[in-house]
């Protein structure tokens, strides 16, 4: 069983920890969110905050959570280019007028 030794924690890695989700938070609410008032083009909002959630895959790796983060990545790519490709959305239901 592993326990957290606190000593060995490095401060630098404990700011990281607290400052890389805040500025994601940040950049998103100010760039990405669907309310945000900026002079973006949609598609550029949407690149920038999937390019915010690679990074946070790419945290996941470097956390040494490498399966999570080639799933999380996968998955982030593959709804971006569904986006792309369907930038209006797309309906399973066929039936509309």
């Amino acid at each position: 069983m592993h326990t957290l030794e606190i000593e060995h924690v490095k401060p630098a890695k404990v700011a990281l920890a607290v400052v890389a989700p805040l500025f994601l938070i940040v950049v998103w609410a100010v760039v990405v969110a669907p309310g945000a008032e900026n002079p973006l083009p949609q598609t550029l909002r949407m690149l920038i905050g999937r390019g915010l959630l690679l990074l946070a895959a790419v945290a996941l790796a470097a956390a040494g959570q490498v399966r999570a983060a080639v799933v999380v990545g996968a998955v982030i790519v593959l709804n971006t280019v569904l986006m792309l490709l369907f930038p209006d959305g797309a309906s399973l239901d066929h039936r509309r007028p």
